[in-house]
């Protein structure tokens, strides 16, 4: 089958979602867990060939994955583990991880450590995931870098990125960058970066044209750009498209009120999208409560997850008054931004490029006012499902151009 595989959404070859989107050439970020869309960078991932497509019948590929981990099949072990996270089976998952594991299949440790790594269980995670090191598991080294990266270990993130780094993966040369930048090594990230993008991850080559970019390597990042380009990273088309339309800096009004209002902008989308990350992570775990309830389990546990639902589903709630205030102060400023910079609304791009040039605008600012200006625009409502519905349509417009 190789690379004819149609594209769509797949079972995600790396065992830390449900599903994952294969455009039809590469797996992408977008992936979708319960049926709620998300982002997660995109690694060295197998070929599709080896994603198997689940048949019509669920029952009857649940019930040949038993039959052969019943034989003592270490592989049945496993995808009989993924099938039964995926219907939120934990407990029965853990079980078939851990068969598969004294089986001797190298993958199961890390499998048991990314379900724990969802559940927020670091601690069990980190444990099942160092023994798929020690049994030869090159994801587990690699997912077990990410968890402690987000966990602020770096030390220890470092350590086993970088082991993920000599195994040959162009993922962890993009998170050790991360970690480096963080702490201020630009040189050292700059090289990680460098090496990610040479060995073709779409990733490290855009963030080396940042790095490049702040260090007024205008050449060198566009150079680098333009390989995150050719690997099929939107967000490096985007800003190829905007430097071709802004050779020259355009000229403002009134510079000093613009330059004071464009940071006052960039921190009111930062805010935006903070309360909207907010509102995602409650309406997941509530989403998440009302499934493990639905499951077969003890009334006093059902009632348990159904408890923590409702609060989430509160807290989404609650949130989403805070959002909308923001949201309109994010769409004030703006206007008083375009207005004082004499530009048209669409022309934003174009205007803030220049003033990242001239160091009067950071990156990340950038980032924060065009993808908190498209949330800030959003009618999310101030009901549970109405944010669901308004979330769902803006990850789709995300997916369509290429944003995390």
């Amino acid at each position: 089958m190789g690379g004819s595989m149609e594209a769509g959404w797949q079972p995600d070859p790396y065992g830390r979602h449900h599903h994952r989107y294969w455009d039809g050439r590469a797996w992408t970020s977008h992936v979708a867990d319960d049926g709620v869309a998300g982002t997660d960078v995109v690694g060295p991932f197998p070929p599709p060939q080896v994603v198997a497509k689940a048949p019509d019948d669920a029952e009857t590929r649940f019930a040949a994955l038993r039959e052969a981990d019943a034989r003592g099949d270490a592989e049945a072990s496993v995808q009989l583990g993924q099938a039964l996270r995926n219907t939120g089976q934990f407990d029965l998952a853990r079980e078939a991880f851990e068969r598969g594991e004294a089986r001797g299949h190298k993958e199961a440790a890390g499998c048991l450590g990314n379900m724990l790594s969802d559940a927020g269980d670091t601690v069990g995670a980190r444990a099942a995931y160092e023994r798929g090191v020690a049994a030869g598991s090159e994801i587990a080294t690699l997912n077990l870098g990410l968890m402690l990266a987000q966990e602020g270990e770096v030390d220890d993130a470092l350590r086993f990125l970088a082991m993920a780094r000599d195994n040959g993966d162009p993922e962890a040369h993009w998170a050790i960058g991360k970690l480096l930048e963080g702490r201020g090594d630009v040189a050292g990230a700059t090289a990680s970066y460098r090496a990610g993008a040479a060995m073709g991850f779409a990733p490290a080559a855009f963030e080396l044209g940042i790095v490049l970019y702040e260090a007024e390597d205008f050449a060198g990042a566009e150079a680098a750009w333009k390989r995150a380009d050719e690997l099929g990273d939107e967000r490096a088309k985007g800003i190829l498209e905007t430097l071709a339309t802004a050779a020259q800096p355009t000229p403002v009004v009134d510079h000093a009120l613009a330059n004071q209002l464009v940071h006052r902008l960039a921190a009111a989308c930062s805010e935006v999208m903070r309360l909207y990350d907010s509102c995602s992570d409650e309406h997941l775990m509530a989403l998440k409560g009302y499934h493990v309830a639905a499951q077969p389990q003890h009334p006093t546990s059902r009632e348990s997850f159904l408890r923590m639902a409702r609060e989430s589903e509160q807290n989404v709630i609650a949130t989403l008054s805070q959002l909308a205030v923001a949201q309109q102060s994010a769409k004030e400023l703006r206007g008083q931004f375009l207005f004082v910079s004499g530009v048209p609304d669409g022309a934003i791009g174009e205007l803030l490029t220049p003033l990242v040039m001239q160091k009067e605008l950071s990156a990340e600012e950038v980032s924060s006012i065009m993808v908190g200006g498209i949330i800030s625009v959003t009618d999310f409502g101030l009901s549970f499902d109405g944010f669901a519905e308004a979330s769902d349509r803006l990850q789709e417009l995300f997916k369509a151009h290429g944003m995390s």
